[in-house]
């Protein structure tokens, strides 16, 4: 069987010999085949370096390069566009999700005839408060917000077929999160819970401005409940008018209530005429610098 481990790479030269190390010492101890594909998204550190060493005598190890940084779901997918294998995993290259799982992910796999298999995380790292907050946030007020739930706490350390594998390569959709998408399919998925570990080495990329753009992405890339919410706040000004007129002071409010409201329903409006707007524009999702053993 042959598996693809797919690891997108932003400024990680700090933890990238640990990690190579690691998964090399899982290839050796495999009966299955096992390729790396690494997909460096705008590095401008060291990071193509460090692994072309490794790739120069190992022709498991994959490389590409973009020519700048388009963002973890682009570098997925081009990860994914590259994947030959039976089945491909995707994961952080920071060590936090442990390659090792790879057995017990494809034994779940196989066991239950699955194409997909979430590894979820049993609980939060020791990372800052405001951190763990916005990540608790992040999918339970998505999930108030889709029709189809989103598995909680979970990331992009999955396991995928090549059914699934193939059918996320022919994706056309210009605005997308594998988080959002891979659940729209119908496809049988087990969930997998594991002890994520603390990051050792270098420093998160992932901003509050990433985790923002990726929640919106996952919103936009499924079916959800925005014209639902979008009739609920028209009926904000009611409301306020209605208690303004109880108690005869509130005209200031009424005001401002009303603009909020508006400005929330233009906002969404806004959002969507911008995904229709990307989605017909047809420009290259990404375009590649460099390719090493592909």
């Amino acid at each position: 069987m042959n598996i693809d481990i797919i690891m997108p790479v932003y400024n990680e030269e700090k933890c990238l010999p640990a990690t190579i190390e690691r998964l090399l010492k899982l290839q050796k101890e495999q009966e299955n085949h096992i390729n790396f594909i690494f997909v460096l998204d705008g590095c401008i550190d060291k990071s193509f370096e460090i692994i072309n060493e490794y790739a120069k005598d190992n022709k498991s190890i994959k490389i590409i390069e973009f020519s700048k940084n388009y963002g973890q779901q682009i570098a997925l997918l081009a990860g994914y566009k590259a994947s030959t294998g039976d089945f491909a995993l995707t994961m952080d290259v920071d060590l936090q999700d442990p390659p090792e799982l790879l057995n017990e992910m494809l034994d779940c796999a196989i066991k239950n005839d699955a194409d997909i298999v979430i590894a979820k995380k049993r609980k939060p790292i020791n990372s800052s408060f405001i951190r763990n907050v916005n990540a608790y946030l992040f999918y339970r007020i998505l999930n108030m917000l889709l029709y189809d739930k989103m598995t909680l706490d979970a990331g992009d350390f999955r396991l995928t077929s090549k059914k699934v594998v193939e059918i996320i390569s022919d994706n056309k959709s210009a605005n997308f999160s594998f988080r959002g998408i891979i659940g729209n399919w119908g496809f049988k998925t087990e969930v997998l819970e594991f002890d994520r570990n603390e990051r050792k080495l270098g420093k998160s990329h992932y901003t509050f401005e990433k985790c923002f753009n990726l929640a919106v992405d996952t919103l936009f890339s499924r079916k959800n409940k925005l014209n639902i919410l979008m009739c609920l706040l028209s009926f904000v000004p009611l409301v306020a008018a209605v208690i303004a007129f109880a108690f005869k002071h509130y005209t200031a409010g009424l005001i401002l209530l009303t603009l909020f409201s508006q400005s929330i329903i233009l906002c969404i409006i806004g959002q969507f005429a911008h995904y229709i707007f990307n989605e017909i524009k047809d420009t290259p999702r990404y375009t590649i610098k460099n390719k090493v053993n592909l």
